[in-house]
């Protein structure tokens, strides 16, 4: 996969076009694809993640209010 991603990036440089990151919810990997030329742009997986995030923390808050 890492050979994969480093031609797509290759080739997008060779072409003028940028090569973008979707999908990717790993912090490290992010920024493998980054030192391979990826552009820096975080389209998929973030809201999701910001949305389940608050969702938990709403949760947690409402077990607090009403425990005991």
């Amino acid at each position: 996969m890492q050979d994969a991603c480093a031609r797509v990036a290759e080739a997008a440089r060779k072409h003028g076009k940028i090569a973008v990151i979707g999908g990717v919810n790993d912090p490290l990997r992010w920024r493998e694809l980054l030192e391979l030329g990826f552009a820096p742009l975080v389209f998929a997986g973030i809201d999701t993640d910001v949305i389940a995030g608050a969702l938990n923390q709403r949760l947690s808050d409402w077990r607090a209010r009403f425990a005991g």
